[in-house]
């Protein structure tokens, strides 16, 4: 007689992603990129990520901003291409800059410092009623426009970017990239200039001989003629005049859209 040998092997425990319930097939889940730790959350596994995060170099957000100091183009072009993984998507970052900037001055007492000092238009002196009575309407119209730029900058900003966008994709038609490619481009150009500003911000607490006076306008020029020289991939010299012609747009913009919400302010506030 033979004897019936069982050839059935002992089937493996199957480990599943606890993000996403995927079979997992190694250490991170093939389905939502999750590494699997493996034991519960505890102080020492927060540290130790804490820790990995700011240190690690390779990770996303270091990855970005380095890559951001060298050229935003670059990046813009790095992540339309497909590299979306490899870098902060481009609104969320232009989102957590601002908010970062605009908290760190709000903290600080220093909006006031980076919008238009209110215009003394003379009215007290004037004696022609209807003067008066248009210096009044233009004194309305400026500080509306200074309570926008110091109170409502956030509402300016979001305003501003697509605005621009549309106007830089039109500019650069011949480039062929559409206008989600192109709002990229002004979200991180943007985020890296209100990064540059926080930067400057902090200077006047180390170096207290110093007074924050505002942004300077050869930042924003700078991260523009990088942003356009890695993004268009022209010549330095056409970038440049180019770079002057999308730097005064910019300043259009935004004078324009300030002003128009100053006036539906004005009107309906």
């Amino acid at each position: 007689m033979t004897e019936n040998v069982s050839t059935d092997q002992p089937k493996q425990e199957e480990y599943r992603c606890l993000n996403c319930e995927e079979l997992l097939t190694g250490q991170y889940c093939a389905a939502c990129g999750q590494k699997d730790i493996g034991t519960r959350l505890n102080s020492r596994l927060m540290l130790h990520n804490l820790f990995e995060s700011l240190t690690d170099l390779r990770s996303k957000p270091w990855r970005t901003l380095i890559e951001l100091f060298k050229n935003p183009g670059k990046v813009a072009l790095a992540y339309i291409g497909g590299a979306r993984s490899s870098y902060i998507n481009p609104i969320r970052y232009v989102i957590t800059t601002f908010a970062v900037f605009i908290g760190f001055l709000a903290a600080n007492g220093w909006l006031d410092v980076t919008s238009m000092e209110t215009v003394d238009l003379g009215m007290s002196t004037s004696r022609d009623p209807d003067e008066a009575a248009f210096m009044e309407v233009m004194k309305k119209y400026i500080d509306a426009i200074r309570e926008i730029i110091t109170e409502q900058r956030d509402l300016l900003t979001f305003i501003v970017v697509p605005i621009f966008s549309y106007i830089l994709r039109w500019l650069f038609f011949r480039s062929g990239r559409n206008f989600a490619e192109t709002l990229t481009l002004t979200c991180y150009m943007l985020g890296q200039m209100q990064l540059y500003a926080f930067l400057v911000a902090l200077v006047p607490f180390f170096v207290t001989s110093i007074e924050y006076k505002g942004t300077p306008d050869i930042i924003i020029f700078v991260v523009f003629l990088q942003g356009i020289a890695g993004f268009y991939g022209r010549k330095w010299l056409k970038t440049l005049f180019m770079t002057i012609a999308v730097y005064m747009l910019f300043s259009l913009v935004n004078g324009m859209v300030a002003i128009a919400l100053a006036a539906l302010n004005v009107q309906f506030g």
